[in-house]
């Protein structure tokens, strides 16, 4: 798995680029001063993956299903 860190990744850029590549697979690490606001980011983070993860897991057993796309 491709693996990305950024330090001091609490600011807007650094957050979005961890966002993004978090969406396409990527580990991420993030790093920062803010331990509250770090755990929050990672959170944040973590329910989209799982979101992503159900919704593809519900597309997988309707194709299974027969339902196609």
């Amino acid at each position: 798995f491709p693996q990305f860190l950024w330090t001091q990744s609490l600011g807007g850029l650094g957050e979005a680029v961890a966002r993004a590549l978090a969406r396409q697979g990527w580990d991420v690490v993030l790093s920062g001063r803010r331990l509250d606001r770090l755990a929050s980011i990672a959170q944040q983070i973590n329910r989209d993956a799982t979101e992503r993860e159900e919704e593809a897991q519900k597309k997988k057993e309707h194709r299974e299903a027969g339902g196609g796309d």
